[in-house]
């Protein structure tokens, strides 16, 4: 394991100035209340850079002031005075290893390549860029973290956060996919990534019907629920976002590169449909997105390990409770199973968004009258 000197690019992490409790206390700062599934989030910030992040992508997820029964996590984020370091604390009854929330290997598909090292003070690890340089990306304690503002990639701290919260929340299984809901019933639109979920996601909302999420489907086990989880949809170049142009233009957006490269316009969608937000829905269908074809067509398919090359891709990267190992993988993919075994699972041969959107919908609605 290689060590984390005193000093990085002449920074002294252990200097009495950064340490200094007062140096973590925001000046003039913003409070910020997020429902993250069936966790709540508050952040207290005086970083604007980090509160308009947020909100640009949870927004949908904001609730508007303190709950009664309080917070799951409080984040406290300042920057650092003179330097490029984003200092965080975070209060919570079950609060994960902060390290370990931000190494997830599934996490690091889409940022460099980062290795474990020695902290900069007894109890401290960090995270460093495994070329020989070793620059820091962050670290932490139990509960502080200091975050180079330089080295961090483009929404690492919001999804670092956000993953915190994720983590509390033992009785909610996260995977990747969309979730829907037509005429009081939940729905996952489960493919891999570019496979089309957040397309017929949003092709499912434009047709006067619920829009929980487009990437990331919360689903408490205990009740088979699915809650709602609307980051903002990143629209990439296609038909349903060419016939959304008006709409998007008219609303708060922002064009952005996700980690792959590949440009998207974020937008919330409570601003697109606005009738489409919805509270937590039984689950009762689960549609697995197949290739393109001539024609949209909907066929059963029977979840088990055979059909395992169509439905891995439900591990997803925003959830460090995958790829803890590969045992931990395995009992969560065998949990989807079980899960997808007790609903009505289709598989759907993709045609244009809204052929698509309509045959979705069709079942559903047939489904709730059987």
């Amino acid at each position: 394991m290689s060590t984390v000197s005193a000093t990085l690019d002449g920074w002294n992490l252990t200097s009495a100035e950064i340490l200094d409790e007062a140096t973590w206390l925001p000046h003039s700062p913003v409070s910020a209340w997020f429902r993250i599934a069936d966790g709540t989030l508050e952040l207290i910030s005086d970083y604007p850079p980090l509160l308009e992040e947020i909100e640009t992508i949870y927004g949908d997820c904001g609730i508007c002031g303190p709950l009664a029964e309080g917070y799951d996590v409080r984040c406290t984020a300042t920057a650092v005075p003179g330097l490029p370091l984003l200092a965080l604390t975070f209060e919570g009854s079950r609060l994960p290893d902060l390290v370990d929330s931000a190494s997830s290997p599934y996490r690091f598909r889409r940022r460099p390549d980062y290795v474990e090292a020695t902290g900069p003070l007894p109890g401290w690890r960090a995270l460093v860029t495994a070329e020989c340089d070793g620059r820091l990306f962050l670290t932490a304690d139990r509960q502080r973290a200091l975050v180079n503002l330089d080295e961090a990639p483009r929404e690492a701290v919001v999804d670092w956060i956000v993953s915190v919260v994720q983590s509390v929340q033992a009785g909610v299984l996260f995977i990747h996919a969309a979730t829907v809901g037509i005429g009081g019933s939940g729905a996952l639109i489960i493919a891999p990534s570019g496979g089309g979920k957040s397309t017929t996601a949003l092709a499912v909302a434009r047709r006067k019907h619920a829009f929980l999420g487009d990437d990331v489907a919360a689903v408490r086990l205990a009740t088979r629920e699915v809650v709602p989880f609307p980051k903002a949809a990143g629209l990439r170049d296609g038909s349903l976002a060419r016939s959304l142009e008006s709409e998007v233009q008219a609303c708060r957006h922002v064009h952005a590169t996700n980690g792959n490269g590949l440009e998207r316009i974020l937008v919330r969608v409570s601003d697109l449909f606005p009738w489409s937000m919805s509270g937590p829905l039984p689950l009762k269908f689960a549609f697995v997105l197949d290739a393109l074809g001539e024609r949209a067509e909907i066929t059963e398919l029977r979840p088990g390990l055979e059909e395992r090359a169509r439905l891995l891709c439900v591990a997803t990267e925003a959830s460090a409770a995958w790829a803890v190992s590969p045992g931990r993988d395995l009992m969560l993919f065998l949990s989807v199973i079980r899960l997808l075994s007790g609903v009505r699972c289709r598989l759907v041969r993709r045609g244009t968004p809204d052929e698509t959107a309509r045959l979705i919908e069709e079942e559903m609605m047939e489904g709730a009258c059987t």
